[in-house]
């Protein structure tokens, strides 16, 4: 039987402000890039889904994931 995965969190943006200690506030499997802003968030999730091939979300608290369909 062979099991693949069709759909998974690629990766997952957040903003930090550039304060290390909101670094405890996401944490998994998936790669985490932490940003300063909003701006750069944007910027990040950009270049992301291009290099994955994958779907942008914003959760709308500064952390932004993409997933693979």
């Amino acid at each position: 039987m062979q099991v693949t995965l069709s759909q998974f969190i690629a990766a997952v943006v957040v903003e930090d402000g550039g304060d290390a200690s909101q670094r405890g506030r996401v944490s998994g499997g998936a790669p985490i890039f932490y940003v300063r802003d909003q701006a750069e968030r944007q910027r990040l999730c950009l270049l992301l889904e291009k290099v994955l091939l994958a779907t942008p979300h914003d959760l709308q608290n500064g952390i932004s994931i993409l997933v693979v369909h």
